[in-house]
């Protein structure tokens, strides 16, 4: 009885090899049977009614960036802080932003903040036209400001005026502007919610 105890624990590591032998085989023989996965089935194309209200869309987009975006200006600030002159530093410190032409007058509305500190404000037109700025007032509350520029009536195009009390929650809202100096930029959204008050 002991001798084949030890006969069979001597056998065992032969037996585990052949064991795993034959189990890498059946797992190539596994892997060779496994199919390629299958495509999910081809979306059905959109009727082309659904396309072309999709475009019309888009044309709406396009319109209206065309036209208001020659009404949005760049505007660049430049601070002259005092202490910075006596340190003798060789650029006062500049901010920049948004804004758009108010009427024909030369009055371009901005946020407040932007010029808030201004000791010189620069506006460029959609043209690229630069031409120096002055600030009439501001409101810190609204954070709106209005600056002027002296130009020729004919050279500017102010923005269409809408009526904000006939505005509804869902409705697309589009944002305009130039931020950074670039070409002016668009983006899309809705009204979430009319009448708050901001603190």
């Amino acid at each position: 009885g002991l001798s084949s105890i030890i006969e069979t624990e001597s056998d065992e590591p032969a037996t585990a090899g052949t064991d795993m032998a034959a189990k890498s085989d059946d797992l190539e023989d596994i892997q060779v049977a496994v199919q390629p996965p299958s495509l999910a089935p081809l979306p059905t194309p959109l009727p082309p009614e659904a396309i072309a209200e999709a475009d019309a869309e888009e044309r709406l987009l396009i319109n209206l960036y065309e036209r208001v975006n020659p009404s949005v200006v760049h505007i660049v600030i430049t601070v002259e802080d005092e202490e910075e002159l006596e340190n003798n530093q060789l650029f006062p410190a500049q901010g920049q932003g948004s804004g758009f032409i108010f009427d024909i007058n030369g009055h371009i509305v901005t946020n407040n903040h932007v010029v808030a500190e201004a000791d010189k404000v620069e506006v460029t037109f959609y043209d690229g036209t630069t031409v120096e700025a002055e600030v009439v007032g501001g409101d810190p509350d609204s954070d709106l400001a209005v600056v002027r520029v002296d130009v020729a009536p004919e050279s500017l195009r102010p923005v269409t005026w809408g009526n904000s009390d006939k505005v509804l929650v869902g409705q697309r809202a589009v944002a305009i502007g130039n931020p950074f100096g670039l070409e002016g930029t668009l983006t899309s959204g809705i009204i979430s919610a009319l009448g708050r008050s901001l603190p």
